[in-house]
């Protein structure tokens, strides 16, 4: 079963960079990991496949599910770090940033049992610098 369907993808960025993606079909359960050279398009695709950047044309579905028409339901279900760290406030600890997090996506009726699953997946991963703050931590800790 495809899991993420990209079909006929645009995204455009600027003047000069067109991503074009005529076809990407991903199975239920699979990790994928996207590769190639600086300036080919990767981030831009990613972005796309969260919603964060815009799509010009073509479609991209979770499910058979557009992820244009029922955003939140469909976050849920993807995760996506961004490779700079402009994306978290350095002086929260990892415990209130995960906190933070689940808010939000409590607020939005996505979330039942997310707190759990950072708890568990701390546990798992051997995560003890919770009570640190997110800018003391090491590059691989903060993803």
């Amino acid at each position: 079963m495809t899991a993420l369907l990209v079909e006929n993808l645009k995204v455009k960025r600027g003047q000069k960079f067109e991503l074009r993606v005529e076809k990407l079909a991903i199975g239920r359960g699979l990790i994928i990991g996207v590769t190639g050279p600086n300036g080919s398009g990767k981030t831009t695709l990613l972005e796309a496949m969260v919603s964060l950047d815009g799509v010009t044309q073509g479609k991209i579905s979770l499910q058979g599910i557009p992820i244009t028409t029922k955003l939140y339901p469909i976050r849920s279900h993807l995760g996506y770090i961004p490779d700079d760290e402009d994306w978290f406030v350095a002086e929260l600890t990892a415990r209130e940033y995960f906190d933070l997090l689940i808010s939000v996506y409590q607020k939005a009726g996505v979330v039942s049992n997310m707190q759990r699953t950072v708890t568990r997946l701390s546990k798992e991963l051997n995560f003890v610098q919770f009570d640190q703050t997110l800018n003391s931590l090491s590059h691989g800790n903060k993803r």
